[in-house]
């Protein structure tokens, strides 16, 4: 197992690193072009839908894993989750070509949830009261990465991260579905961040920030139905799900259209108070894997009163950052 676990993830990492020499002219020639809006945090076009690559590696990752993998269930799972996060995918990269309606994006967003959630309890033998919390969850998680991914590098590394986080939960837990998938989606992930970083670079577009959302949300899934503890299974998302339902909360008080384009999100406060993409990207990087060893410390151990203190703690001072960081400077002067 030690040594099978690498070897999806390392050929899924080449294909996510070299497969944008391939996608980069069929983009151009597509036509998928990001333009600057209230929520960009660039100035100038930049080609978007550099996810392509991420999920060449993913598919090609998945496929080497189940040709190698010995156990049906293991197996199951890991083509479950490549799957689930591949069909997001699509419908992003439908997003990123024509444009889809907020009704149809719910809708689909949903389908592909609730068909997910319906194949794991089967797989898993779990309730079937599952199904529409994992539906909701998935639908949820899918937008809060879209919504998160607005600087260069915040999502390669959220998936680097959370990828890692979940290889280390099923080294933990015995699972080979979790360390095969979460090491494949760290690699993937940190394949892309030198084309993202790049002079003319990419962004992912919705077809990666949803591949992404879509891929980490079903690992969650497989890791609580597997018995892992809720808090250690949550740690990965927490930072994200904070920035993204803090500012939710904000706008919907204000009266603003909460689905519309804005730079109200904490990460996106931070490049504007000053911090470059990637200061700003490793700052959430950073209290993701701060909170991720709370979570998986009660694994071993930790008391869960105490974890789930200290991660409220945590994520309640990255909310606060902005001010803090508009203070300091403001005291400099």
């Amino acid at each position: 197992m030690a040594s099978m676990h690498w070897l999806p993830a390392v050929i899924g990492g080449l294909v996510a690193m070299i497969s944008p020499i391939a996608f980069r002219p069929l983009l151009r020639r597509l036509q998928i072009v990001d333009i600057p809006n209230e929520r960009s945090s660039h100035e100038k076009p930049t080609l978007r839908g550099g996810g392509l690559s991420t999920a060449a590696g993913l598919v090609i990752g998945v496929v080497v894993a189940a040709a190698v993998m010995d156990a049906d269930v293991d197996r199951d799972l890991i083509l479950l989750i490549g799957a689930a996060g591949m069909s997001a995918g699509v419908l992003g990269f439908v997003e990123d070509v024509r444009g889809v309606s907020v009704q149809w994006r719910a809708a689909i967003q949903v389908t592909i949830g609730v068909a997910m959630a319906i194949v794991l309890v089967q797989l898993i033998d779990a309730p079937l009261l599952w199904i529409p919390i994992i539906g909701f969850a998935f639908v949820a998680y899918v937008n809060a990465t879209n919504f998160m991914d607005g600087i260069n590098g915040i999502s390669g590394l959220h998936g680097f991260v959370v990828g890692t986080a979940f290889a280390a939960l099923g080294t933990l837990n015995d699972s080979s579905s979790l360390l095969v998938s979460g090491t494949l989606l760290a690699c993937v992930s940190a394949a892309f961040l030198p084309w993202n970083f790049s002079l003319g670079g990419m962004f992912l577009g919705d077809v990666g920030s949803y591949l992404l959302g879509g891929t980490i949300i079903t690992m969650a899934a497989v890791a609580v139905l597997e018995g892992l503890p809720v808090l250690a299974v949550l740690s990965p998302l927490s930072i994200y799900l904070a920035d993204t339902g803090a500012t939710l909360v904000k706008r919907v008080r204000r009266g603003e259209r909460w689905y519309a384009a804005h730079r109200s999100h904490v990460y996106q406060q931070l490049s504007s108070s000053g911090l470059s993409h990637l200061s700003s990207a490793l700052t959430v990087a950073l209290f993701t894997a701060i909170n991720i060893a709370l979570g998986l410390s009660t694994v071993i151990g930790l008391s869960p009163f105490i974890a789930s203190g200290l991660m409220i703690a945590v994520a309640m001072l990255y909310l606060h950052l902005p001010r803090v960081l508009r203070q300091s400077l403001i005291g400099g002067h």
